[in-house]
């Protein structure tokens, strides 16, 4: 599919869209068509050189370019999350902290360290039919399984922040960018 840059007063690039996204705006918004090659390439904030017929990045300054690369990081990490919790919803997701301490509380009863009340896996095992000792065990490896997952795509959220906010130059965020995209296109198994 075609991409067209649309471009501001400065032939800054400030969306990059479709034939549809073109054709739905007024005739006096000036639009670029994109290359096969630009369109791997060519990104909001880029300016569109008339006199050369390319497209050239544009450096914001060096906090701007951290803030963007920031911004971009937490995206990342929202997308692999929202992956990892998908098939979930949210009033589901909000009882994994009760799960969790139900379970922790229910492994130290077994142990003999505590005489714990249990709250909500009693109740969610009661409406589903069956004993406390059979969900347990299911939910402990999925609790596992959702802990290693999480802390590692958050560690690497954080490694990537502190990498970007103490980045000194434009080369080392641009390398930190690259780091970004191939993180961003790493499966999570």
């Amino acid at each position: 599919m075609t991409k067209y840059a649309m471009l501001d007063d400065g032939n800054i690039v400030t969306h990059i869209g479709t034939k549809q996204d073109k054709d739905n705006t007024e005739k006096t918004v000036k639009w670029i068509q994109l290359s096969a090659a630009e369109e791997h390439v060519v990104q909001v904030g880029y300016q569109w050189r008339p006199d050369k017929g390319i497209f050239e990045r544009v450096r914001l300054p060096l906090d701007e370019e951290r803030e963007r690369i920031l911004e971009k990081n937490i995206k990342i990490y929202s997308d692999k999350m929202g992956l990892i919790l998908s098939g979930y919803d949210y009033y589901e997701i909000m009882t994994f902290p009760y799960q969790t301490q139900d379970l922790i509380n229910y492994r130290a009863v077994e142990r003999g360290e505590a005489t714990s009340d249990l709250w909500f896996l009693p109740a969610l095992c009661q409406a589903r039919g069956l004993p406390v000792s059979i969900v347990v065990d299911r939910l402990e490896e999925h609790i596992r399984q959702f802990s290693k997952v999480s802390g590692y795509i958050t560690g690497m959220k954080q490694k990537f922040e502190e990498r970007i906010n103490y980045a000194p130059t434009y080369e080392m965020l641009d390398e930190l960018e690259r780091h970004l995209e191939i993180w961003r296109q790493q499966s999570l198994l």
